[in-house]
C-alpha cells in the first residue's frame, strides 16, 4: 500500500488526498495542456473526491452524476471513466 509523502500514512491508490494530514497525493499524474487551466484540474480533483465519498458511503447516484460532471472538465480522464464504469455496475447491482 502507498504511503502518504508528508506524514507516511498508508493510504489506497484512488485516494487523492491523505487522510491523515490533507497532503496531496500523487500530483504527478495531473498535469495542465491545451485550454485547461490549473482552476479546472482543481474542480476535477474536488468533484473526483467528492464521488468517492459518495460511492463509499453507497450513494452511487450521486457518484455517478458527481464523476460524469468531472468527466465533462477532463474528457480524458482514465480514473474517471474506470470509476463511472464502476459505479454504474453497482447501480445495475443496487436494482
Amino acid at each position: 500500500m502507498p504511503e502518504c509523502q508528508s506524514c507516511k500514512t498508508p493510504h489506497h491508490l484512488d485516494d487523492r488526498y491523505c487522510g491523515q494530514c490533507g497532503t496531496r497525493l500523487a500530483a504527478d499524474e495531473f498535469t495542465e495542456s491545451g485550454a485547461q487551466t490549473r482552476k479546472s484540474l482543481d474542480l476535477v480533483d474536488v468533484l473526483y473526491n467528492l464521488g468517492l465519498v459518495y460511492y463509499k458511503q453507497g450513494q452511487h447516484q450521486e457518484a455517478l452524476e458527481t464523476w460524469q460532471k468531472a468527466l465533462e472538465s477532463d474528457s480524458g480522464n482514465e480514473a474517471l471513466v474506470a470509476r463511472i464504469a464502476e459505479v454504474t455496475r453497482a447501480l445495475e447491482n443496487d436494482r
